[in-house]
């Protein structure tokens, strides 16, 4: 929606030309966006999990969704958003165990090895090692390098290089 604007909309399988040249009007944005708010609530009164362990991490939980639906409500950016934005996001903070920014090595926002246990992150995917077929670099290839004067334990290309307007958002030490 943020990129594209107004979007075909399709909640179920499509097996004929027919069928799909019918779903490709593109639907308002607002019937979008009604649709993730229905889906992400879906997931928060559902039997999901609160937060995903073990080999669950990663996967979907009411954590997730509460944070995904804030995010949601804050890209819709009406005063009343503000509020519902601000709700879903304190309960994924309640739901699952943060920690202080200050307290996660940067690094481990973007390092495979470092996935299943940094608690900053919310809904991933978990990638498997080993055999390339199976495999991503993405992180690698998005981390920082230590040419932006952060550093990196990977081989990070710098694809991902902040701005100095990004970085002096920033307060000084974080």
């Amino acid at each position: 929606v943020l990129q594209f604007g107004d979007v075909p909309i399709v909640t179920k399988e499509l097996k004929t030309k027919d069928e799909i040249q019918k779903h490709t009007a593109r639907q308002p944005k607002s019937e979008v966006y009604a649709l993730i708010i229905s889906d992400l609530t879906q997931v928060i009164h559902s039997e999901v999990p609160d937060i995903q362990t073990g080999n669950g991490v990663g996967r979907a939980s009411k954590a997730a969704a509460h944070a995904l639906l804030g995010k949601v409500y804050l890209t819709m950016a009406a005063d009343t958003d503000f509020q519902s934005a601000k709700t879903h996001l304190v309960a994924a903070w309640n739901v699952k165990p943060f920690t202080n920014l200050k307290d996660i090595p940067y690094t481990d926002l973007f390092d495979k090895d470092a996935q299943t246990f940094c608690p900053e992150n919310i809904f991933q995917v978990m990638y498997k090692g080993g055999n390339s077929s199976l495999a991503s670099n993405y992180a690698y290839i998005f981390q920082p390098t230590s040419q932006t004067g952060l550093t990196s334990q990977k081989s990070g290309t710098g694809n991902n290089i902040p701005t100095d307007e990004m970085m002096g958002t920033y307060e000084a030490g974080d």
